[in-house]
């Protein structure tokens, strides 16, 4: 990750950030630039056609964030006795300094997500 945002860093013009990426090797921060996707996307669907979900809302509360799914989609709340976490698997920690650089990198894609979003 750390020659990923070495990559982007590079990348001074944030409406570049797609087509200079889409050029590297994409690896996991790749999947963490949605939002540039769902710009372009917006720019050509009405925004009241998207649900935005944070995946954390999700793991946490899933009932809560399922009736939204359905109360977007207009139809009926249906809920299951239980959300099993399937492949699940585990996670070495990461170091402080790794994390703040992705906390770093991601703030600017986190704050447009927020201002296209319902949340």
């Amino acid at each position: 990750m750390t020659s990923e945002l070495e990559i982007l860093k590079g990348i001074a013009d944030p409406t570049q950030v797609i087509e200079k990426y889409w050029e590297t090797a994409k690896g996991y921060l790749w999947f963490g630039l949605y939002f540039y996707f769902l710009e372009k996307w917006m720019a050509i669907f009405p925004r009241e056609q998207f649900l935005i979900l944070r995946s954390e809302d999700l793991y946490n509360q899933t009932d809560k964030t399922m009736k939204q799914v359905y109360e977007f989609l207009g139809i009926s709340n249906y809920s299951l006795s239980g959300y099993p976490k399937v492949n699940s698997g585990s996670y070495s920690k990461t170091n402080n300094e790794l994390r703040q650089k992705l906390s770093d990198f991601f703030s600017t894609t986190q704050s447009e997500v927020r201002r296209f979003s319902r949340y």
